[in-house]
């Protein structure tokens, strides 16, 4: 083999390289990159209620969240939740009136809802204590409700329509009446019967006055154990 035919074959080899070495190139251009991998997802740090306060979901928002605000406005939130609803319930027309004027008159409003919270509560106490007696007390409160709605629709009914209109806020006002009377008799029973209770209390103790003087001295000087054994 001579020069040439040796220099004809280094020349078509390094062809076929610099070629193969140009198709892997391009190859590598061309194909589509792999799908970049998702960052993982980020979780919140929990967050830890700061001292002095309580972790409970806030009655006035839809969230999950624990509410962390000082105890003390958590529980004004809630008797202002509770008193609204209250209101909303008995005293619906009360209910919108304070509502409209709260930015006007926010201390109205927070003593009303206040004020609804404690009936509430009583009321609450009456429909273990005294199931008959609530559900009566209820009655009144609807049928107070429905008259303040009547007389609404009094003051904005054509005249013709007013006669009917009082009419039957007379009746309904006669039946909240006799409600609230029966209400004021039985508290007065109440009374009657703690009163009499009290009276033979008293008449015992001025009967036995002597022996009550004679155990107070011995509690006062620290001997009661004597009347503690039998």
């Amino acid at each position: 083999m001579d020069s040439k035919q040796r220099l004809f074959i280094v020349a078509m080899v390094g062809l076929v390289l610099f070629a193969a070495g140009y198709v892997m190139v391009r190859g590598q251009e061309q194909a589509p990159a792999p799908p970049a991998q998702p960052a993982a997802a980020q979780q919140p740090a929990p967050t830890t209620p700061k001292p002095g306060t309580i972790a409970l979901p806030s009655p006035l928002r839809w969230s999950d969240a624990p509410d962390t605000r000082p105890a003390e406005l958590i529980l004004q939130a809630e008797r202002e939740k509770s008193g609204l609803e209250f209101l909303r319930a008995y005293h619906p027309l009360r209910a919108q009136e304070i509502e409209k004027n709260k930015a006007q008159n926010p201390h109205e409003y927070f003593q009303s809802l206040n004020e609804a919270f404690n009936e509430r509560t009583d009321m609450e106490h009456q429909r273990g204590e005294d199931p008959q007696g609530f559900a009566g007390r209820e009655q009144a409160l609807r049928f107070e409700a429905r008259s303040e709605q009547l007389a609404l629709e009094y003051r904005t009914a054509a005249p013709d329509k007013q006669p009917v209109l009082e009419l039957q806020l007379r009746e309904l006002l006669n039946q909240v009446f006799e409600m609230r009377q029966a209400q004021v008799e039985e508290r007065l029973k109440e009374a009657e019967r703690e009163y009499l209770h009290l009276k033979n209390i008293a008449e015992k103790r001025r009967k036995n006055k002597d022996r009550v003087v004679e155990q107070r001295i011995f509690q006062l000087l620290g001997e009661e154990e004597i009347f503690q054994m039998w």
